[in-house]
């Protein structure tokens, strides 16, 4: 009995030894290599705790606020342009000041009127900002009694247009043969307005032509 007692008493020693050198040795161990804070690795003890939700909080993701592509406006546009044909019919209602709807919009290049495959072309290929438009219009008199009176034709006017739209000056160009049409054709022209094409970013003066045909209807002829 107590040399089993011994035996056993000093097989419990054993033990709590053993113990207490695994338990010196884990605490050295931690007290020899503390915890890796470097971002690149996770520490040795404690959870691992991954830096990518982390990351999406700190960094906030944005985009970039879009804006057309600036058009190359470098290129002059043309100094001389033409406008349709405007046809103004008799009445007897007074002119009216002058309003944003217009008998015509878009001017084309003086030089490409003529050229039908040219100015297809250039119709294209032009950015809107480049051409001339009309945008505001007054209708010239033309009265009954006038048609009445066989006054009838074609006037053709050659306006200048400043940076701002307005006609500065006001040329006939091609008389209908009746003084009193000429006239309302000036007057009426020089309270049109313009919107000026573009170059280099900036408004610029140009010339503008316009035809203005008087047209005598078949009733007003009957009653003379």
């Amino acid at each position: 009995m107590i040399h089993l007692s011994r035996q056993s008493r000093a097989r419990g020693l054993l033990i709590a030894g053993l113990v207490s050198a695994h338990a010196a040795l884990f605490y050295g161990v931690i007290r020899g290599h503390p915890y890796i804070t470097n971002a690149n690795a996770p520490p040795m003890f404690g959870p691992v705790v991954s830096e990518f939700p982390r990351e999406i909080r700190q960094h906030y993701v944005t985009s970039k606020e879009w804006s057309p592509p600036r058009q190359d406006d470098s290129v002059d546009p043309s100094g001389s342009w033409r406008f349709p044909v405007i046809d103004i019919w008799p009445t007897d209602r007074p002119p009216i000041k002058p309003t944003s709807f217009t008998p015509v919009s878009d001017a084309v290049p003086d030089e490409l009127a003529a050229d039908d495959v040219a100015l297809e072309k250039w119709a294209k290929s032009t950015h809107p900002r480049s051409k001339l438009t009309m945008v505001g219009w007054v209708r010239p008199t033309y009265t009954q009694q006038q048609a009445r009176n066989g006054y009838e034709g074609s006037v053709t006017v050659s306006v200048h247009v400043n940076a701002r739209g307005q006609p500065i000056e006001e040329l006939l160009m091609n008389s209908s043969g009746y003084p009193e049409l000429d006239s309302a054709t000036l007057a009426a022209a020089r309270l049109w307005r313009f919107a000026p094409p573009i170059s280099r970013s900036e408004p610029i003066s140009v010339w503008a032509q316009l035809e203005v045909r008087y047209h005598c209807c078949e009733a007003a002829r009957t009653e003379r």
